[in-house]
C-alpha cells in the first residue's frame, strides 16, 4: 500500500487533531463559547516554571488530540482550544484544568504527563513551540513529538512525520512507568494512570 494511501485511510479512521464537533466557521454574532464541563472534576494543578505538561485526548480510535503546555505557554497544534474560548469575554488564557476539561468533551479518557525540565532543556522546547508555524489537521501528534523530541527526559524520542495521540501516548508511558521515570501521568482528577 502506497504511503500515499495509508495517509488517506487514516485521515478517514482517525478523527486525531480535528475536533468536528467542536468547529465553528468565523461568525461574529454567534455568543461566546460556554466552556462544556465533564462529568470528572478536573484538580490539576497549573505547570510550573520548569514544567512541561502533554496532554493527550485519547477518546477516539488513535487518539483524538495532542497539545502541551511548556510553563504557561499551550501549544495546541491544529487545535480550536483558545479561537473557542477567547470567544468568552471572562477567559483569561490558557489553563491546564481548563484545556484538559476542553479535551473531555468526547469522554474522560485524557492523559496528562508531566515533567520537569532542566532550564536548558526548558529554554530549548520554549524557542521549539515559540517558533513553531501552523499545523495542518492530523498532524498534532507529530508536532508534539517533535517539539520535544532529542530534549532532556526526551532524548531518545525520534522526530516523526506523522503519529496517532495515541501512540504519543504510548510513548509518553515508557517515560512515565517505574519509581525511577522522569515522568508521571495523571488522568484529570489527579489520579495516577
Amino acid at each position: 500500500m502506497s504511503p500515499q494511501v495509508r495517509l488517506a485511510l487514516a485521515c478517514c479512521v482517525l478523527g486525531g487533531c480535528v475536533d468536528p464537533g467542536m468547529y465553528r466557521p468565523p461568525d461574529e454574532n454567534r455568543p461566546a463559547i460556554v466552556p462544556m464541563r465533564s462529568a470528572t472534576p478536573v484538580t490539576l494543578p497549573e505547570p510550573e516554571a520548569n514544567e512541561l505538561v502533554v496532554v493527550v485526548n485519547n477518546n477516539a480510535f488513535g487518539g483524538s488530540h495532542a497539545g502541551l503546555f511548556i510553563g504557561a505557554r499551550l501549544s495546541d497544534p491544529s487545535g480550536n482550544y483558545a479561537s473557542d474560548r477567547a470567544r468568552d469575554p471572562a477567559w483569561r488564557g490558557p489553563l491546564l484544568a481548563d484545556y484538559v476539561d476542553y479535551q473531555m468533551h468526547d469522554g474522560d479518557n485524557v492523559l496528562v504527563y508531566r515533567f520537569r525540565l532542566d532550564p536548558a532543556s526548558f529554554a530549548m522546547v520554549d524557542a521549539r513551540v515559540r517558533d513553531w508555524g501552523s499545523t495542518p489537521p492530523l498532524f498534532c501528534a507529530a508536532t508534539v513529538q517533535n517539539q520535544i523530541a532529542g530534549v532532556g527526559p526526551f532524548a531518545a524520542v525520534d522526530s516523526v512525520g506523522w503519529t496517532s495521540p495515541s501512540a504519543l501516548a504510548q510513548l509518553l508511558d515508557g517515560l512515565t512507568a517505574g519509581a525511577a521515570a522522569p515522568g508521571s501521568c495523571l488522568r484529570p482528577d489527579g489520579a495516577r494512570c
